[in-house]
């Protein structure tokens, strides 16, 4: 039987103990092997966040970002809310919720409309028709939803110019998108295990650029970057250049399939494998390795303790060769490889295996760092973890009004993607 949340909810503003109208914003990423919850504080006359509370509990209820358990899941996320509560001192009534998992699709597609004015000044109302007409060319299958629309480029009259077209002059304009969609019952299952949690969904955020908002610098982003986000069930990449989103992908293999590797070849339960793996583990080949060299695992029974770690890191190389195998092949696919000024920065779980970022840097042949939230204050410490960036940048989102995604990866279109928000609101889902 799921547990209930017995928890007093004010409409609008959340008022603290001070009786001061501050607001506050909540993050939470529902993922493979957790959920974490963020909550942060918009005091008067401050430019950033706070944090104010963070929650962490363990969930086996989803799998490769979808729903495969809801008790397990509803309890989960109740956990993680009540913790980040208490920290608070507040109740919380809605959240921007992560999305992520294998059924996560891009598609470019591109819009062209006649400028309406007699003048020829593009102004936002053509901005919005190119847009929408883009939309109309890349409608996803029935059993898909478009989760976003993202403005990549504009050409007026078959010339590039800037991100912004409005009040310049031309007869046709074209808008080059990124429309990303995903499984309509994924998602709404999601919605529905969050719902059942106690707290409304105020809008969804795609992971990989939650993570992105998190940690990446405008610098990072102008030069080109990838944040490669290593969850348990899935590792999610987001490309940056010239401070555009241009490339996104899921792949379908996580931080988890290295602790299932280990509960194989250690002959031991998922569990054991998991507390060897946080306690022990390293990125192969940065780590000076002797033949017959042992550890002793505690956790293993008398008779096994003793561990060959040539041989543990021959499986956690096995794993994690896949998955950054993968991730360079999808930067060769867009033709990034090797030229990304602004390297490599890796989040999620995963990113916490010591060496990974020396490892990360021979396979993908990029500068690499982990990547730390970024843009916070109050609680940082409790954030610093590589495996809070979505959450964190959930929060963020959700506070400069970008949770349904339109700004995320174009922030320099500005004024007029403001406006542009209010009119894609009825192709929200």
């Amino acid at each position: 039987m799921q547990p209930k949340r017995c928890t007093f909810r004010m409409k609008g503003i959340c008022e603290l103990s001070s009786n001061t109208n501050e607001e506050i914003y909540v993050g939470i990423d529902v993922g493979t092997t957790k959920v974490a919850t963020v909550i942060g504080l918009k005091e008067p006359n401050s430019p950033g966040l706070s944090v104010i509370g963070v929650g962490r509990a363990k969930n086996s209820g989803v799998f490769k970002g979808t729903v495969k358990d809801i008790e397990e899941t509803v309890t989960a996320i109740i956990t993680s809310i009540e913790e980040a509560e208490r920290m608070a001192g507040n109740n919380i009534r809605q959240v921007t919720l992560g999305l992520n998992g294998s059924g996560i699709a891009t598609a470019h597609a591109n819009g062209v409309v006649a400028v309406s004015r007699a003048d020829q000044q593009v102004t936002i109302t053509d901005v919005n028709r190119a847009i929408d007409q883009a939309k109309a060319t890349a409608l996803p299958p029935s059993n898909r939803e478009v989760i976003t629309i993202l403005p990549r480029h504009f050409k007026l009259d078959d010339h590039e110019i800037t991100k912004d077209p409005v009040g310049m002059k031309g007869i046709k304009l074209e808008a080059q998108t990124l429309v990303i969609s995903g499984v309509t019952q994924a998602i709404k299952n999601l919605d529905n295990v969050v719902r059942q949690a106690g707290v409304a969904v105020e809008g969804r955020v795609l992971n990989p650029l939650a993570a992105a908002k998190s940690v990446l610098t405008k610098q990072q982003k102008e030069l080109g970057c990838v944040v490669v986000d290593i969850g348990g069930g899935t590792t999610t990449l987001a490309v940056f250049e010239e401070g555009e989103l241009i490339h996104l992908a899921v792949i379908p293999v996580g931080s988890a399939s290295i602790t299932n590797d280990l509960a194989i070849g250690l002959r031991t339960s998922i569990e054991i494998a998991e507390k060897i793996k946080l306690k022990h583990g390293f990125a192969p080949g940065t780590k000076k390795i002797e033949k017959g060299d042992t550890f002793k695992v505690d956790e293993l029974e008398e008779s096994d303790n003793e561990v060959s770690i040539k041989e543990f890191a021959f499986i956690l190389d096995a794993r994690l060769d896949e998955i950054f195998a993968l991730v360079a092949a999808e930067l060769g696919r867009i033709g990034k490889q090797d030229k990304l000024p602004g390297g490599a920065i890796l989040t999620g779980g995963g990113a916490n295996l010591a060496g990974i970022e020396s490892y990360a840097k021979e396979k993908l042949k990029l500068p690499t760092t982990k990547g730390r939230a970024q843009e916070t204050a109050g609680l940082v410490d409790k954030v610093a973890d590589p495996g809070m960036a979505v959450a964190v940048g959930l929060m963020l989102m959700s506070a400069s009004g970008e949770q349904a995604g339109f700004k995320g990866a174009n922030e320099s279109i500005g004024k007029a993607v403001d406006k542009l928000r209010l009119i894609f609101k009825k192709f929200l889902p």
